[in-house]
């Protein structure tokens, strides 16, 4: 018989978190907090992306909503009920600037949709953002306070209160034919990396049960490897970086990744960029090495290794970059090769939500200089 691992005891209990947090909490609600006098912060809002983490940020959010209320005169807790939801709430909350502080309790995908809804509002109110990570992925609150997991989140909570304040790069997307652009927080990827991605959330979710939130990736990325390798190993992508002083190469695009946010994973090595220098980073895996080396390869990037001499030319680094615009080029046929497929892309691990597709090149992707306000160690 098939075993249906979504049913599994670990995944039940997690959900039982999800019930029994928006039972209390769904649609809204506001307590009152302990801060009076000197010292006092004002109102917080407090935005939980109640499945992040498999439902990990459920489960954390009233501890989060305990360390937090010394510092806040009230609290307003609004949980995500759908798909989408995130960016829904910050959109629409008709006082949002009234906030002192709007923390986003979830994973990077959370915070990148939060961040969308709030500067795409039609009236332009905005609010200073604390990242407090609840998700499977949390490089955004891991470069900010040098936290990159929900075990330690009452070193998140303190630190949020303590309210030390910087300026966030934001990475703007526009392409043809829309008119709303898109931002990113963390990276815009794709080719192989967008792969890695999908047929993680589509096939290994499972994994949860058995190694934990983060393992499906390293099941999608030898999947991914082994399906579409050989195929894309022949796909040219062009470049053209800093539109002021134009600069055009085409380089073969297994995989890229353009970082604005410093280190995508604790360990991570290939971003040099940081989130208040104003510059991207991009990183580009340019050929299909086979696939025991491809994975070595990938390994020795995550855990910072040196790479070996013969695979060191496969990996493409470009610093201080303030535009860059992203365009296929014809890809030829060679022996009966099929050509590559769509360059699909990702912004900050999720697909675009206009489309509800991932996006495609081409596209132009520029920095915009200290464009939000979050909260730093």
């Amino acid at each position: 018989p098939r075993i249906d691992f979504n049913n599994s005891k670990r995944m039940r209990k997690q959900q039982k978190h999800i019930q029994k947090f928006l039972q209390e909490y769904a649609p809204s609600k506001e307590i009152v907090g302990k801060a009076s006098g000197e010292g006092e912060i004002g109102k917080c809002l407090l935005v939980v992306s109640s499945t992040s983490g498999f439902g990990n940020a459920s489960k954390l959010a009233p501890k989060v909503i305990e360390y937090l209320r010394p510092s806040f005169s009230t609290m307003k807790i609004i949980p995500t009920q759908h798909a989408g939801h995130a960016y829904e709430i910050m959109n629409n909350e008709p006082t949002l600037s009234s906030y002192q502080l709007v923390v986003i309790l979830g994973g990077d995908g959370a915070f990148s949709e939060a961040v969308n809804g709030m500067l795409l509002r039609e009236d332009k109110q905005i609010a200073t953002l604390a990242h407090c990570p609840g998700g499977s992925g949390c490089a955004t609150s891991g470069n900010a306070m040098g936290v990159w997991k929900g075990d330690d989140i009452e070193k998140a909570c303190r630190i949020i209160s303590e309210g030390k304040l910087q300026k966030m790069d934001v990475i703007e997307v526009t392409r043809d034919g829309f008119d709303d652009p898109l931002y990113s927080i963390l990276n815009v990827a794709g080719g192989l990396y967008t792969d890695v991605v999908d047929l993680a959330d589509r096939h290994y979710k499972w994994t949860y049960n058995i190694f934990g939130p983060t393992a499906r990736y390293a099941f999608g990325m030898i999947r991914a490897l082994w399906k579409y390798g050989k195929r894309d190993n022949d796909r040219m992508i062009r470049y053209t970086f800093n539109d002021n002083e134009s600069e055009t190469v085409v380089l073969p695009t297994l995989g890229y990744s353009l970082y604005n946010d410093g280190r995508p994973m604790e360990h991570a090595r290939y971003a040099s960029c940081r989130f208040h220098d104003g510059t991207m980073s991009l990183s580009l895996s340019q050929k299909y090495l086979g696939l025991v080396k491809h994975l070595k390869y990938a390994g020795d990037l995550a855990k910072q290794k040196d790479l070996q001499d013969d695979v060191k030319g496969n990996h493409f680094i470009r610093d201080d970059i303030v535009s860059m615009k992203v365009e296929p080029v014809e890809v030829a046929h060679k022996n009966g090769v099929l050509p590559a497929r769509p360059l699909k892309t990702m912004l900050d691990g999720e697909k675009d939500r206009v489309t509800l597709d991932y996006m495609d090149a081409p596209f132009t992707a520029r920095i915009l200089p200290g464009k939000i306000s979050i909260i730093v160690a």
